[in-house]
């Protein structure tokens, strides 16, 4: 087995990867060029397959006009058009690399361009982004002008952990799969679904999703977290100018 899949890269190999990385994603011009890079990256030294995606929050307003009307279909679907506004808080594809040619540009994902987070019931609706907030420790109270005391951890450079260890069958305390795209799970042999998240002082969450062909103990996935902090560090300055997206394509 290769040294460098998600399995068993070492600490040095990790900090290798961090220091390989770091040039490139200290001279992107958004956040969306540098989770690009971040996810092309981790793919192409760890990925042991199948997916690798970048995730940050903002606000609806903050989406590009294309991402919006996913947003307002979405809403507008769960029955929620009329709760969205121009803060409402979203979870927004910034990056994504994988085995696929369609799954190397966001702008060609179908289904997880970005979801809104209007209040706990909503969320809780999509297991995967209820399993993933929580294991980051983040209730939806992160997402007000003030944040409570509990979710500062994260602020304070704590980074979290989600982690699913068995894709197939891994359910939540209703029964329904985490990852609930399980055609997407069989076809492509996901077998661990981890990821790492952190928070700006400016109170934006970013996450790294990765879904791996392959086992990975909760102990290996923790090793990861720390990437996220490389990650903040290189592209706060994005986040303070709010330079999030690249201009659409002519």
């Amino acid at each position: 087995m290769l040294r460098n899949a998600w399995s068993t890269a070492r600490v040095d190999d990790i900090a290798a990867f961090e220091a390989a990385v770091r040039p490139a994603l200290e001279s992107a011009a958004s956040m969306e060029a540098a989770s690009q890079i971040m996810a092309r990256e981790l793919f192409q030294r760890f990925g042991a397959g199948v997916l690798v995606r970048l995730y940050q929050t903002m606000r609806y307003h903050q989406l590009p006009a294309a991402a919006r009307q996913f947003v307002r279909d979405l809403a507008a679907a769960k029955g929620a058009a009329e709760r969205l506004h121009g803060m409402s808080p979203v979870l927004a594809l910034m990056g994504t690399w994988g085995t696929e040619e369609e799954w190397c540009d966001r702008r060609k994902s179908k289904g997880h361009v970005a979801i809104p987070l209007f209040d706990d019931r909503f969320v809780q609706s999509i297991p995967m982004v209820a399993r993933l907030l929580q294991d980051l420790g983040v209730g939806m109270d992160f997402f007000d002008p003030q944040p409570a005391v509990q979710t500062w951890k994260l602020l304070g450079g704590v980074n979290g952990v989600f982690y699913v260890p068995e894709a197939a069958t891994a359910a939540d305390q209703l029964g329904r799969h985490i990852i609930p795209a399980q055609d997407f799970v069989a076809r492509h042999g996901v077998k661990t679904v981890f990821g790492m998240g952190g928070a700006y002082l400016a109170g934006s969450l970013v996450c790294g999703i990765v879904f791996a062909a392959e086992q990975v103990p909760r102990a290996q996935a923790e090793r990861f977290a720390r990437t996220i902090s490389i990650f903040k560090a290189a592209t706060l300055r994005l986040v303070r100018q709010n330079l999030l997206f690249e201009p659409d394509p002519a």
